[in-house]
């Protein structure tokens, strides 16, 4: 496993500082074993705990940082944030001190991992699923801390690690509240101001339109920050980058964001242009929100997307770092998601029974005791619809409101509450047209496509498209679904629809917006099913030129790097077979041996042949293998390992 855990940026001149404490013992009880990280503030060390033999991060701060006051207030906000929040995605600190020389220690939790910035420089564009993935977390982590009226305020890929354990990847640690915004009091009670109102602190390139002003910031310009770094992840840099400093800075006050590309979901574009608006007031106005949008998109982050799972029997690193499971923030939790009305995924619309029986079972549902935060307060969701319910009774919020015996009322003409038709039969009715359109029924299909594309249901969009494809209309299939896909994004892993897409490839007629559509829009599936339509077509002459597509459509490396773990080793044990790079097939023969399936056996019994090159074929292609990388363990690895099929 990597060990880039430094949260300092490192010299030679801090790092031969930092080396002169390394094997002394900190505060009677903390050994410290090596260097992490230096830098002009201080010193990260990874240490061990004498008597509990726990390994830990310790930070120390140089001593004459401690001649200036706004250092050492620096240090001791993080310390306090870090010690008060309790969440699985923030580094917490246990520990807090002064040395016999003077300097300030903070002992923090040891994590190895990987920071996002090292992740970015390398892969530079990460696919929409993962970003949303690491979003997710990151946000999940906010709310923890804004409820507790802590605001980061230096959010950047720097100050977030990523760290792979055994099946979960890309499990988020949110490090470094060093200039965070702490309340804090001193010993008369009386709120502590630690930085001056007009002063901007953070780093410019993630930095929100109020920071850079000066003004005063609370979490939504953390959610700012979050938004920069979601576009960062998906367009491969920044929205606003330039040498100049001012430059930045006044064009996070100024300037719109560059469009991301239009092959990402139009409703994650949405997102991070919500994220990023220039006003506070026109952002989502905290984390749980965010969180709750995400979720419609990918589902809850426990478990992970398919595509960050590791796969049993995978490497697992040689040192295990302690962390808890993942798990929803301690401090603000959002409502299900099927109890909140929306218009990127399709939870049922929830429905209150009636009688004293059935308020008894509503009220000893879960999810009515959830903590929402409103304002400055958490409250439960029970409180919440007792107070809708009290407000129908004064005849506001009618339109919120549900009637005793089932129905939903509507605000009429004048202001008062109008029956319209019993919510479970009106449901009904929904179901069953979409279930005549999916047939083909040309009467259904029409009725559906006569509702506005905003409010349709993942459902109903599938049948829409799924009905065209009964009938024979590929084309016009693959358009609904594309579609489809851009409002409701589950429909990107709905087998229905990725077996349609996967039988309009195969047709000459539908071949390229169906491939189009995998590509763009269906994340790993997708390029399971253009990986799929390569092989199908190989040897086929009338199909040539859809073969010829899929082919140019793998060639793509932002394409490729949307595989899942079990195709991606695969393709690129393909390309440097291609390229002869025997380096390359070394490292990815073991790769594919331990995430690849039963497509990556041509390939390995290709490099297990001894036979093949040079006079009459009687050489050895891969001679530089033998005897370096066993073949035929990857080989028997991978044949137990089925690849995906498409059938609706």
């Amino acid at each position: 496993m990597s060990e880039d855990v430094s949260i300092i940026e490192e010299d030679d001149g801090e790092a031969e500082r930092g080396a002169e404490l390394i094997g002394t013992i900190v505060a009677g009880r903390y050994r410290l074993e090596r260097l992490l990280g230096a830098g002009g503030m201080g010193s990260v060390y990874r240490g061990e705990h004498v008597h509990m033999k726990k390994p830990v991060a310790v930070k120390v701060l140089h001593r004459e940082m401690t001649a200036l006051p706004e250092m050492v207030a620096r240090f001791e906000r993080e310390a306090v944030a870090a010690g008060r929040i309790e969440h699985p995605n923030v580094v917490t600190a246990s520990d807090f001190g002064r040395l016999d020389d003077g300097s300030f220690f903070l002992v923090l939790e040891f994590v190895e991992g990987t920071p996002l910035a090292k992740v970015l420089d390398k892969e530079h564009v990460l696919p929409p699923e993962r970003a949303l993935h690491i979003t997710r977390q990151i946000a999940d982590a906010l709310g923890a801390a804004h409820a507790l009226r802590i605001v980061h305020r230096d959010l950047k890929p720097d100050n977030i690690m990523l760290v792979d354990r055994e099946n979960y990847r890309d499990f988020v640690k949110v490090l470094d509240f060093g200039i965070a915004k702490v309340r804090m009091q001193d010993e008369t009670g009386k709120t502590q101001q630690l930085t001056q109102l007009g002063t901007v602190f953070g780093t410019p390139e993630y930095m929100s339109p109020e920071q850079a002003r000066g003004n005063p910031v609370d979490g939504r310009g953390d959610l700012y920050a979050l938004g920069v770094m979601l576009y960062e992840m998906l367009a491969g840099k920044t929205p606003f980058k330039a040498d100049d400093l001012i430059v930045v800075l006044t064009r996070h006050i100024t300037e719109p964001p560059p469009p991301l590309s239009e092959k990402i979901p139009g409703p994650v574009r949405e997102l991070v242009m919500k994220l990023l608006a220039k006003s506070p007031d026109e952002r989502y106005q905290s984390a749980p929100e965010l969180v709750l949008e995400i979720d419609r998109m990918i589902g809850p982050s426990a478990p992970p997307p398919s595509s960050l799972l590791k796969p049993r029997g995978g490497s697992t690193p040689d040192t295990q770092v302690a962390l808890d499971p993942p798990a929803p923030s301690s401090a603000v939790r959002p409502i299900a998601p099927t109890a909140v009305a929306n218009t990127l995924d399709d939870a049922p619309r929830p429905v209150v029974p009636s009688g004293p029986s059935a308020l008894s079972k509503l009220m000893a549902s879960p999810w009515l005791h959830r903590q929402v935060l409103i304002g400055p307060k958490q409250l439960p969701v029970w409180t919440l619809l007792a107070g809708a319910v009290g407000l129908v009774f004064i005849g506001a919020l009618t339109t919120f409101a549900l009637a005793s015996d089932g129905t939903r009322p509507t605000a009429g003409a004048t202001g008062t509450a109008s029956v319209q038709a019993p919510v479970e039969e009106v449901d009904k009715e929904r179901m069953a047209l979409a279930q005549k359109a999916e047939k083909g029924d040309p009467t259904a299909i029409a009725d559906l496509e006569a509702r506005s594309k905003n409010d349709r249901t993942a459902e109903e969009w599938r049948a829409i498209g799924h009905g065209y494809c009964q009938i024979g209309q590929l084309t016009t299939c693959v358009e609904k679904y594309r579609d489809g896909v851009t409002r409701r994004v589950s429909l990107a892993k709905d087998e229905v629809v990725l077996a349609d897409v996967h039988r309009a490839a195969l047709s000459l007629d539908s071949h390229r917006p169906a491939l189009e559509l995998a590509a763009l829009h269906l994340w790993a599936p997708g390029v399971d099913i253009i990986y799929d339509v390569m092989t199908e077509t190989k040897s086929s002459k009338e199909l040539a030129d859809v073969n010829k597509r899929a082919k140019e459509f793998l060639e793509d490396g932002a394409i490729r790097g949307k595989a899942s773990p079990a195709l991606k080793p695969t393709l690129d044990l393909q390309r440097a077979m291609k390229k002869r790079d025997c380096g390359s097939v070394k490292k990815l023969v073991s790769a594919v041996g331990e995430t690849g399936d039963v497509r990556a056996v041509q390939s390995l019994e290709q490099l297990r042949a001894s036979s093949g090159c040079g006079l009459l074929g009687l050489g050895d292609c891969w001679s530089c293998l033998r005897g370096v990388v066993n073949v035929g363990d990857a080989l028997d690895a991978v044949k137990a390992r089925p690849a995906p099929t498409f059938e609706g």
